[in-house]
């Protein structure tokens, strides 16, 4: 197969990715496996394994900060009773709502 042959081959290619591939992956990703001879369904996955390994880790940071706010809230009642109660209450009562009423829609 001469340059030629390969090239319109590797445009066939691209053009039937984009057009059959998901769109939740980025063609510049899709293109970078065809570009090194590589297999786009091995990168693909190869992406869904990394995306997947950062939000377990993200998961684990989110769960170590609650932790430490249950922590740090059984010391504070502990140490400050009186000031843990108050601040229970306040943290119980609810955000004022977002207000809903923007006036008159503007005249045009």
């Amino acid at each position: 197969m001469d340059s030629k042959q390969q090239k319109a081959l590797l445009q066939s290619v691209r053009s039937s990715l984009l057009t059959e591939a998901p769109d939740c992956v980025p063609n510049h990703l899709r293109f970078r496996a065809l570009d090194v001879g590589g297999n786009p369904d091995i990168s693909t996955l190869d992406l869904f394994k990394q995306g997947l390994q950062e939000n377990q880790a993200t998961k684990g940071k989110v769960q170590a900060l609650q932790q430490l706010r249950e922590d740090l809230d059984k010391e504070l009642q502990q140490a400050y009773p009186a000031a843990f109660t108050a601040y229970s209450a306040v943290k119980a009562t609810p955000a004022s709502p977002a207000p809903t009423d923007f006036g008159d829609p503007p005249k045009q």
